[in-house]
């Protein structure tokens, strides 16, 4: 992950946990300022939905990296074909 100022990875166990704690069984959550994504996608892989919001650009890419990439869709388009190609 890119270090830079205003990082959050200090923080992402405590967000996580926090998050955790107000809402047990998941749900969705919104990052305003979600920079490198270190916070969203530890949220996603402790099974929260993440919106990702950055006013740089570069954080687009990012988000597309360790957020979306990690969308259940994604996952079962990828079964779907995998499962066709083991019918051949």
């Amino acid at each position: 992950m890119i270090k830079y100022l205003g990082s959050k990875r200090l923080l992402v166990e405590r967000i996580v946990t926090l998050c955790q704690t107000l809402h047990p069984n998941a749900g969705t959550v919104l990052d305003l300022f979600s920079g490198t994504s270190r916070v969203g996608h530890a949220l996603k892989m402790a099974g929260f939905g993440v919106y990702a919001n950055d006013h740089n650009s570069y954080a687009h890419t990012l988000a597309m990296c360790y957020i979306q990439a990690h969308a259940p869709r994604l996952r079962d388009d990828a079964q779907r074909i995998i499962d066709e190609l083991n019918t051949l």
